[in-house]
């Protein structure tokens, strides 16, 4: 593959652009280039080792060599979590709510002088 780069300046209009053309693009500087493939030079790169450590954790992740019982127990502990998150957050809710409650009636309580 060839690549070639000339600098006009001021923007051509297009009769100036097809005249160079057909003089032959004088001033053109031609080189040769060689194709380089994005996946090799991703490889060239170095990763972050937290990244790449982590990136090893999902590969891990995603090919299990758990058993059937093994899954089934992690399966379990996910809806347990599940079950527990969703009480956590009704529980903080109610709490919330006798909270302001209890700021309302201690507000009308002093508006009324006691």
């Amino acid at each position: 593959m060839r690549v070639g780069k000339f600098v006009f300046g001021p923007e051509p209009t297009d009769a100036e652009f097809y005249q160079w053309v057909s003089e032959g693009c004088p001033g053109l500087c031609m080189r040769d280039t060689c194709f380089v493939d994005p996946q090799l030079k991703k490889q060239n790169h170095s990763l972050n080792p937290k990244r790449a450590l982590r990136k090893a954790r999902l590969s891990l992740e995603l090919s299990p060599k758990e058993s059937s019982a093994q899954a089934a127990l992690r399966q379990s502990y996910e809806q347990f979590k599940k079950a527990s998150k969703k009480s956590r957050s009704q529980k903080k809710k109610i709490l919330v709510q006798e909270k302001f409650e209890l700021k309302k009636q201690k507000r009308k309580e002093k508006r009324k002088g006691r």
